[in-house]
């Protein structure tokens, strides 16, 4: 062992990382799919800022509609709600917005908003707001949370009674609040209290960059016709310009038929890249591990003739051959494996940053490619085994 420590030491880091860059980038390009409609529920999603909180944001969503019926694309639906967004500093049951580092991205909408947002709540999960109170939900991801749960929370300096605490389905990017505490969902009574709320934010904040704390409405948009088409009407969408008579300050408009071409060229890319480095380590596994076993079947060669002679039968000298050639080859991918399940927590928060944030799908790409380097790994082992046992002599054929 001693003598193999370092040729082991390589194959287990070689085995490790093919097992990590292979099962990372299939995850990420087998789940590309399921990312794209998480990251754009709608084939059009439209994003506006506000300079101020208003009620009547639905009319310029319904203009937009309508120039996109009058370019000839069929609309079969579409949906859209509004809110407030902070990124805020949570300090104990306090919530300001300063030069600190911020920790926590805050959501703050009224009950039917929170509803067209969230679908799996139902009306009996979001109670009715009571004046001067409000609701809170985080996401299931924070769980573990223990802040914001006391009965009164403090709002930009403003004092608020918590009626109800609850949960709602991930919906913010996993990468963009991995180093945050939280991300909250706080329901208000009134419009009135939105506006309220915005304004303590531009005044704490002392500056005069509205955009920063505009009030946001996201439009999603579903449409038929070919992929050829939906990319054109996003980009009709992106060019319309209608938006001054409402106060907007800025605008997004974001494609899922745009999108996915870019991001299936940026998946495909590194999914490319990993199997083709996996594959280089492999082979480079395999020499070593050919390597190994034809300079140690020449040098073990003359002691098993000994060992013979000194009265070990064919059976006990294949025996000891087998037994050290199993613990010599298995050894390595055995330790890769503890490598990996111990880097587990730190890759999934690299796929997070990639956008990527399905764990489940992650473990099952991870135990198909340990699967299939293990079955790889064996087709090996039996071949340079017999390889060995040519080398050492007729007494273990």
């Amino acid at each position: 062992m001693k003598q193999n420590a370092a040729g082991l030491a390589s194959i287990c880091i070689l085995s490790t990382m093919v097992m990590v860059m292979v099962s990372t980038t299939v995850c990420m390009f087998v789940g590309l799919d399921d990312e794209i409609n998480i990251l754009y529920p709608y084939e059009i999603n439209v994003q506006t800022g506000y300079s101020e909180v208003k009620e009547n944001v639905s009319e310029q969503s319904s203009d937009i509609i309508q120039f996109i019926e009058d370019t000839g694309t069929n609309v079969t639906d579409s949906e859209s709600y509004s809110y407030l967004n902070f990124a805020m500093t949570l300090e104990k049951d306090s919530l300001t917005i300063g030069q600190k580092p911020t920790n926590a991205s805050l959501y703050f909408l009224t009950r039917d908003n929170f509803l067209r947002m969230d679908h799996t709540l139902t009306e009996a999960d979001v109670p009715k707001v009571e004046a001067g109170k409000i609701l809170i939900f985080r996401e299931k991801r924070f769980q573990s949370t223990k802040t914001l749960r006391g009965d009164q929370i403090q709002i930009l300096g403003e004092t608020f009674t918590v009626q109800q605490n609850g949960y709602c389905k991930n919906r913010s990017n996993g990468g963009a609040i991995s180093f945050m505490d939280g991300v909250y969902y706080i329901v208000v009574d009134h419009m009135q209290t939105l506006q309220k709320l915005q304004k303590l934010a531009i005044a704490e904040a002392n500056t005069e960059n509205v955009s920063a704390y505009a009030y946001e409405n996201i439009l999603g948009i579903n449409i038929t016709g070919t992929e050829t088409e939906k990319i054109a009407c996003s980009g009709n969408v992106e060019n319309y310009s209608s938006g001054e008579k409402y106060g907007v300050v800025w605008r997004r408009v974001r494609g899922r038929a745009v999108n996915r071409k870019e991001l299936l060229a940026l998946y495909g890319g590194f999914f490319f890249l990993g199997i083709f480095l996996g594959i280089v380590f492999l082979a480079v596994t395999v020499m070593i591990i050919f390597y190994k076993q034809v300079s140690e079947g020449y040098e073990d060669k003359e002691r098993y003739r000994i060992m013979e002679q000194v009265g070990m039968s064919n059976v006990e000298v294949k025996s000891a051959i087998e037994t050290q050639i199993r613990m010599v080859f298995f050894l390595p991918i055995v330790v890769a494996v503890l490598h990996v399940v111990a880097a587990f927590p730190l890759i999934r928060r690299v796929l997070s940053l990639l956008i990527m944030d399905s764990g489940q799908l992650f473990v099952w790409c991870l135990v198909t490619t340990v699967l299939a380097f293990a079955v790889i790994y064996y087709v090996v082992f039996r071949i340079t085994s017999k390889i060995y046992y040519r080398i050492v002599g007729n007494q273990v054929r």
